[in-house]
């Protein structure tokens, strides 16, 4: 097992983002009776519940869609993060990516982009009309904190210590991804029901990763603990695969400073 005690300069991720904020996912559109259709490679960063509503314009118009939910995502070699409604049908979302147990994960998304500005006043209408998974491609975004860049494979896996704050457990429930390697027998993914938040020395972000809880009283103990506290977290990371443009990574073991 190798240690990663990681000190690097504050780098700010897409949550924090100033007004020289550059992103072209909507540029370059080429519009055709008013609409262009686009796919957006991105990590899902929440899903958000929304009172239904139905966009319709008075003739001419140029579409009509019914949606109750929105999601925030942050596109490739993007530095900020978007809002955008999603289409109210089944067939928008075959694989359930839409819940909070796969927030982090690399996704692509069709949108329809419009030539008007009903919804976002400054920038043309985008509705996302249907979202497909990609847990095995990696994902670029300028000046990312990723503390897991020196990693070194065998048999698919890394075996790493992480020195970080703790903030809390958590229930996040089994993702994509964890199922996933449930069927390629990497792990048992009814083990990793729970999670502990933590924040890793020069990140801006906190993160939530699946952990392996033992005993019941093993969690109780968690829930006593401080936030801020120093941790220590012995995770195992799984090749190609990959959660807010990091490689996926589980928590077996974790110990707090005395």
């Amino acid at each position: 097992m190798r240690s990663l005690f990681v000190g690097v300069s504050l780098l700010v991720l897409g949550l924090n983002v100033s007004a020289q904020s550059q992103c072209d996912f909507l540029k370059n559109l080429k519009f055709k009776n008013g609409r262009d259709t686009i796919i957006v490679k991105a990590v899902l960063r929440d899903f958000l519940l929304a009172p239904p509503r139905t966009l319709f314009k008075k003739p001419p118009a140029i579409y009509k869609y019914k949606f109750d939910s929105n999601i925030l995502f942050q596109p490739e070699n993007c530095d900020r993060n978007y809002e955008m409604p999603v289409i109210s049908s089944r067939w928008v979302d075959p694989e359930n990516i839409l819940n909070s147990d796969n927030l982090g994960l690399t996704v692509y998304l069709t949108c329809v982009v419009f030539n008007e500005s009903a919804l976002t006043r400054g920038q043309p209408d985008c509705l996302v009309i249907k979202i497909k998974s990609a847990i095995q491609s990696p994902i670029a975004f300028p000046e990312k904190c990723n503390f897991l860049s020196n990693l070194h494979f065998n048999n698919g896996i890394d075996t790493i210590l992480i020195k970080a704050k703790y903030h809390g457990h958590y229930k996040p429930g089994i993702g994509l991804i964890l199922t996933d390697l449930s069927k390629r027998h990497f792990l048992n993914g009814k083990d990793y029901e729970n999670g502990i938040g933590f924040q890793v020395p020069g990140c801006d972000e906190k993160i939530i990763a699946p952990y392996h809880s033992k005993t019941g009283s093993e969690e109780q103990f968690l829930e006593r603990q401080p936030e801020d506290g120093t941790i220590y977290l012995t995770c195992i990371t799984f090749q190609n695969y990959y959660s807010y443009g990091m490689p996926f990574f589980v928590i077996e073991n974790f110990k707090f400073a005395k």
